[in-house]
C-alpha cells in the first residue's frame, strides 16, 4: 500500500511533518553520540586486547572482527529506527478513516 497516495487532513499533515522533523533531528543527534561512544569503547577494546594478547596476530583479527560486527549491529538498529520514523510519518494521519471520525476531527481542529 502506498501511504503517500492516501488522503489526509492538511492540518494533521503539518503536525505529522513537525513530529517527523523532530524525530529526525533527535535520531541524527543520537547517531553522532553513539558513534563518539563507540569510538571511546573501541579504543578501550583495542588497548585491552593488545595488552592481553601480547600483540598476537589472532588477537588483532579477533579485535577487528568484534569492532566490525559491533558497527554492523549499530547500523542495523539505526536503520530500523530510521525506517520506523519514516513509515510512521507516512502512515500517520493518512490511513483511511470513517466519515464520522473525520467530521469530528475537523470540528475539533476548528477550535484550535
Amino acid at each position: 500500500m502506498q501511504y503517500k497516495n492516501l488522503p489526509c487532513i492538511a492540518r494533521m499533515k503539518e503536525i505529522s511533518e513537525l513530529i517527523y522533523e523532530t524525530c529526525k533531528t533527535y535520531l541524527i543527534t543520537q547517531g553522532k553520540f553513539i558513534m563518539i561512544l563507540w569510538g571511546v569503547i573501541a579504543v578501550i577494546v583495542v588497548a585491552t586486547s593488545h595488552s592481553a594478547s601480547g600483540a598476537r596476530a589472532s588477537g588483532s583479527a579477533d579485535c577487528a572482527m568484534i569492532l566490525f560486527f559491533s558497527l554492523v549491529g549499530i547500523a542495523g538498529r539505526y536503520g530500523v529506527a530510521w525506517f520506523g520514523i519514516r513509515v510512521k510519518h507516512l502512515r500517520q494521519f493518512r490511513a483511511p478513516r470513517s466519515p464520522v471520525w473525520e467530521e469530528s476531527l475537523t470540528r475539533c481542529m476548528q477550535f484550535h
